[in-house]
């Protein structure tokens, strides 16, 4: 259990989110590749002073993280810890490609795994919530492919909404349901269906069901997909809000928050 924070531990992470919020502001890789998202129309960009909003947003999150310094964080999910977010990354602006989903397709756009004499550092990350297992990194696939074996925890949280600038994702339902919504499109996936996001599109889902839900995701292309769920966990661990909200700002080439739907 966390102790209350002082108040000069306050002013420590108060300082430490000053100091991710310049970084996004900054600009950088991420805001750059971002400009390229959407159908033609310039997207709100995260990580452009342009769409910073200061005043009330910038108040916002530095009341959140001096209130997170003192609260516990137990076994939450990741972004039920971190509610101020969505005051300090504004959302883009959504594209026009549309998510596609296909029933009964298990196995249908599986890409083939290393020989079994192949190397493959195989990670685990497991916070009570969501297990995440890499399967496939990019070191094996020459960068092409990030993909994971997700089990989703009954009735598990819904992450924050968000998006990928530059890389789609491909789901595919092992066993169990997933509710999902893609761009305000909602729909619920069972065993055997296939869901394609495309990048740039703001999507959510979770396990609705009471028991295990178990899901193929694959990311393309790789990126730093694995390295930001490695950073992520770890920054999950302090129970600082602060560090979980640098990891994000600096991934923005493959994580970006987006404005939350009503």
């Amino acid at each position: 259990m966390l102790m209350p924070a002082s108040a000069s531990s306050r002013r420590a992470t108060s300082r430490r989110c000053s100091a991710a919020r310049a970084r996004v502001v900054g600009g950088g890789a991420g805001a750059s590749a971002l400009g390229s998202v959407g159908s033609g129309r310039a997207p709100e960009v995260v990580g452009t002073a342009a769409s910073w909003r200061r005043g009330p947003a910038d108040r916002a999150v530095h009341r959140a993280s001096a209130r997170a310094a003192g609260r516990p964080t137990g076994r939450r999910h990741l972004w039920t810890a971190i509610p101020a977010v969505d005051a300090v990354f504004g959302g883009p602006k959504r594209t026009t490609s549309a998510p596609q989903v296909v029933r009964g397709n298990v196995g249908g756009d599986r890409t083939t795994p290393p020989p079994q004499d192949a190397p493959m550092d195989t990670d685990v990350l497991d916070d009570g919530n969501l297990r995440l297992e890499f399967t496939i990194t990019g070191e094996d696939s020459q960068g092409r492919l990030h993909e994971m074996r997700a089990t989703y925890r009954p009735g598990s949280t819904l992450p924050i909404a968000h998006l990928h600038p530059n890389q789609t994702e491909h789901f595919t339902v092992e066993k169990g349901q997933m509710w999902c919504r893609v761009d305000g499109v909602e729909t619920v996936l069972r065993a055997g269906d296939t869901l394609d996001v495309p990048a740039g599109s703001v999507h959510q889902m979770r396990n609705p069901g009471v028991e295990d839900a178990v899901v193929t995701w694959q990311t393309r292309p790789a990126l730093r997909t694995g390295e930001f769920h490695r950073r992520l966990a770890d920054a999950r661990r302090t129970g600082d809000i602060a560090a979980v909200l640098e990891v994000v700002a600096e991934y923005a080439d493959v994580f970006v928050v987006a404005r939350q739907e009503p």
